[in-house]
């Protein structure tokens, strides 16, 4: 999660979409991508309680 920002930063203006596992499954990562306007293809922890789509 640490590394996101920093790597998000460097790619959020030459993707259209993140495709990433369970780990990046987290609101405030989702949220970053959303407002970037870049689809979150991330597969739902089995514990969270929220769909976020």
């Amino acid at each position: 999660m640490k590394g996101f920002g920093p790597l998000f930063g460097m790619l959020a203006d030459r993707i259209e979409a993140l495709l990433a596992d369970k780990g990046y499954d987290a609101d405030a990562i989702r949220q970053e991508l959303a407002k970037a306007d870049v689809e979150a293809v991330i597969p739902t922890k089995s514990n969270r309680r929220i769909d976020p789509a």
